[in-house]
C-alpha cells in the first residue's frame, strides 16, 4: 500500500460538500491508471478504463464528516451544525482544523446536570474573545473536521478520515496491481456520502452500470461481555452481506467470496443493522443493479482516532484487484 498516499489523502480537508481537494489528489494518481476521467457536475471524480463486456462501478466515497459553522456568540465561541454522523460523545475537547488552517477545540457549556450533556450544549473554541476576532477567520457557513495526524506503524494506522479516504486508496492500489480489466471499469470517487450518498445516485444515473461494488469502512468494536464483535480487526476484508440501508445482492456476494477464496485472501462476512454506504442508493437506479461491497474492519469509526489493521487492508486491496480482472458470471 502506498502509505505516503494515505497520509496525503487523511491530511486532506474534504467535508461533504467540499470535496475538492481530495479530488485534486486522486486526480494526479489516477491519470496514469485510466484512459479518461473528469469531474461530473455534483464533484464526483469518475475514472473509466475501458474494457469488454457490461459496466462495473466501483465506488470509494472521498468526503469525510465535520461540522459547519452556524453563528458566533458575542463572546467569539462558534455554534455549528453536524455534516455527517457525528456523535457529540465523541467531540469534546476535540480539536478542529478549519480550511484556512485556523485551529480550535470543541467545548462545552457549564452543566451543572450531566444528563443534559447534547449536541446543542458543545461549541469550538479559537481562542478569541469577542465575536470581532472570531469573526477575522471564520465566518459562518465554513466548515471544519478533526484536526489529528495520520500514524501508520508496523501493523496498524491510526487517523481521521479513515472511512474512508481508506476505500480511495484501496481503489487505485487495485487499479495499479490489476494485470487485466474484465469489466467496462468506472471507479468513482463519490461526494456527500455522509449525508445522504447523493453523488453516488447521480454518478450511477449517468453512467447506468450493470453491477456496482463498494470500497468503505465497516464497524468494528471492543464488547463489554467479551464476546467478539460481528466482525473483527485482523479477520481480513470484510465483504457486506447487508447493513442499515442495504441488503448485498447474493450474486455478488458469492462473487466475492469465490474471489478471495481462490487467490486464498482471508476475509469475513458483515451483517450489520446500521448504517449506510454508496452502493445502497446506487443499487436501486436505472432497472436496479446488482451491488456488493468490500470493506475494511474499522474501530472508533466517526472518530479523530479511527484504527485498521495494515493486514486487513491489504487484503481488501488483493480482493478489489482479483474482482477487478475477474468475470462475473
Amino acid at each position: 500500500m502506498n502509505t505516503e498516499l494515505l497520509k496525503r489523502l487523511c491530511s486532506a480537508s474534504g467535508v461533504c460538500g467540499y470535496e475538492a481537494p481530495v479530488a485534486k489528489i486522486l486526480a494526479e494518481e489516477i491519470q496514469s491508471l485510466v484512459d479518461e476521467w473528469y469531474i461530473d457536475p455534483i464533484g464526483n471524480l469518475v475514472a473509466h478504463k475501458k474494457g469488454n463486456g457490461k459496466k462495473l462501478m466501483a465506488a470509494a466515497h472521498m468526503d469525510q464528516i465535520g461540522m459547519i459553522v452556524t453563528a458566533i456568540e458575542e463572546t467569539g465561541e462558534i455554534r455549528f451544525a453536524k455534516m455527517g454522523g457525528l456523535n457529540h460523545l465523541n467531540l469534546l475537547s476535540d480539536r478542529v482544523i478549519f480550511a484556512n488552517g485556523t485551529i480550535g477545540t470543541v467545548g462545552c457549556e457549564l452543566l451543572n446536570d450531566p444528563t443534559e450533556f447534547d449536541f446543542d450544549k458543545l461549541f469550538i473554541d479559537i481562542g478569541s474573545t469577542n465575536r470581532d476576532e472570531t469573526e477575522k477567520v471564520v465566518a459562518v457557513g465554513d466548515v471544519c473536521t478533526f484536526c489529528a495526524e495520520c500514524i501508520i506503524d508496523s501493523t496498524k494506522v491510526i487517523s481521521p478520515a479513515l472511512d474512508n479516504r481508506i476505500g480511495c486508496v484501496i481503489a487505485i492500489e487495485a487499479l495499479r496491481r490489476a494485470k487485466s480489466i474484465a469489466h467496462d471499469l468506472y471507479v468513482v470517487f463519490t461526494v456527500q456520502e455522509e449525508v445522504g450518498l447523493r453523488g453516488a445516485g447521480a454518478a450511477a444515473n449517468a453512467i447506468d452500470p450493470d453491477y456496482a461494488l463498494n470500497l468503505d469502512t465497516a464497524r468494528t468494536y471492543y464488547t463489554s461481555d467479551g464476546k467478539q464483535p460481528q466482525i473483527r480487526l485482523g479477520g481480513g476484508a470484510a465483504i457486506d452481506i447487508k447493513n442499515g440501508a442495504v441488503i448485498c445482492s447474493e450474486k455478488m456476494v458469492d462473487f466475492l467470496t469465490g474471489c478471495a477464496e481462490k487467490a486464498a485472501i482471508p476475509y469475513q462476512y458483515a451483517v450489520g443493522s446500521a448504517g449506510g454506504i454508496d452502493v445502497a442508493r446506487i443499487q436501486q437506479t436505472g432497472r436496479g443493479v446488482a451491488v456488493g461491497a468490500i470493506s475494511v474492519a474499522t474501530r472508533n469509526l466517526h472518530s479523530m482516532s479511527e484504527v485498521e489493521l495494515l493486514s486487513d487492508i491489504e487484503a481488501c486491496i488483493q480482493l478489489a484487484t482479483v474482482a477487478f480482472e475477474s468475470k462475473i458470471g
